[in-house]
């Protein structure tokens, strides 16, 4: 199954419908308002406040997203070096024990792949988490067999390294997947960016002037802000992916072998 593309911009429509719709709430509320000059310049400042702090908690939740995003990027090329070691060093194992290990490396990179591939489609997923597991232990097969065979063997430790940190990388990987920006760091942001909506809209109306820029162009670009960050931060469901190229390139590599 493909990336939900339609799941962040569904969130970025409901996101500006009730920005604006906070705007024009703040708008007539200042119409109703009489016109005072000392409330409207208090206005201001609050509205000046509002955005500062608004533009302050961006900066950081995207700081914390970006932050996230690099580190999975490095660990789908920690993973690519963990299977191509191991699969270098299968070669220095006697066949039939080095065929065996090749028919399990494969389709664990393979499996690997279709697991990120597999988008918010969560049952696919797991069913590929599991294969690969079962495949690892089909590796940790043939290392034990490897080690009973051959203990003092330098190149069957150093397998049984590489085979150890194949299993590591693939951990490490799984966890960053799931460590996202806290949702009530969202919710906060999006309480703010309301605020700073409402006290926008509320200035105009004190002024009597519907000014697009404030009302209409802030709340947009508020919005796709946001949802940059979210896409960011959540990359099985958006357009923002850190790609598999060096999974790829090995899987071409191991299958022209």
């Amino acid at each position: 199954m493909p990336p939900l593309y339609f799941v962040i911009p569904a969130i970025a429509i409901v996101m500006a419908g009730a920005l604006l719709g906070t705007v024009e709430l703040g708008y007539q509320r200042g119409l109703r308002t009489p016109a005072d000059e000392r409330l409207a310049s208090h206005a201001t400042s609050w509205e000046a406040a509002l955005l500062g702090l608004l533009a302050l908690l961006i900066g950081f939740t995207f700081a914390m997203a970006v932050t996230r995003f690099d580190h999975r990027r490095d660990l789908i090329l920690d993973e690519a070096n963990a299977i191509e070691s191991t699969a270098l060093r299968g070669r220095y194992i006697d066949p039939p024990l080095r065929d065996r290990v090749e028919a399990v490396l494969v389709p664990y990179l393979e499996a690997r792949i279709r697991s990120y591939d597999a988008g918010m489609d969560m049952h696919l997923t797991y069913a590929l988490y599991d294969e690969g597991e079962a495949l690892q232990r089909q590796l940790w097969d043939q290392v034990v067999t490897l080690l009973e065979a051959h203990p003092d063997s330098e190149s069957a430790v150093a397998f049984m390294e590489s085979a150890d940190e194949l299993v590591k990388a693939e951990a490490r990987r799984r966890a960053a997947l799931e460590n996202h920006v806290p949702l009530p760091v969202f919710a906060v942001l999006l309480m703010v960016a309301a605020a700073g909506m409402a006290a926008t809209g509320y200035s105009c109306g004190l002024h009597r002037r519907r000014l697009p820029l404030g009302m209409v162009l802030m709340p947009v670009l508020i919005v796709l802000v946001v949802a940059m960050v979210f896409d960011i931060d959540y990359p099985r469901a958006g357009v923002i992916r850190a790609g598999q190229r060096p999974l790829i390139r090995l899987q071409h590599t191991l299958a022209n072998h």
